[in-house]
């Protein structure tokens, strides 16, 4: 089963990544460890005095940030290959981009977000 993984490009360059994390509930007899799937906090913000029907973004909460907005939606594979990034991937486009890389989704498509100094 494929997850969902959020990205937020900040401002000033810095990538802030929302995926599902692992975490542990209980150890049974045997001693296995097992855990449970937490989804990352990403859901629709509308501003406050927002006019009805418009400003809802795809928001995600960071802890001293508060709402920032989501940039990037990227599907991870359930059985990656875990190749190294290319082209292909900095430069992905789509609403949902797929991703198998060694960089976990964090950098498909943000050659779209990157400028160069003039």
């Amino acid at each position: 089963m494929a997850s969902l993984a959020y990205f937020a490009d900040l401002p000033n360059g810095e990538t802030i990544a929302f995926k599902a994390k692992r975490v542990p509930t209980f150890v049974d007899r045997m001693g296995i460890q097992h855990t449970r799937v937490v989804e990352p906090r990403v859901g629709l913000y509308v501003p406050a005095g927002a006019p009805a029907g418009t400003g809802n973004k795809l928001c995600g909460y960071v802890e001293g940030m508060g709402m920032v907005e989501i940039t990037r939606k990227v599907e991870m594979k359930s059985n990656p290959s875990r190749h190294e990034c290319d082209a292909r991937c900095m430069n992905a486009s789509g609403r949902t981009m797929n991703c198998e890389c060694s960089c976990g989704g964090a950098n498909h498509g943000k050659g779209r977000f990157m400028c160069e100094a003039a």
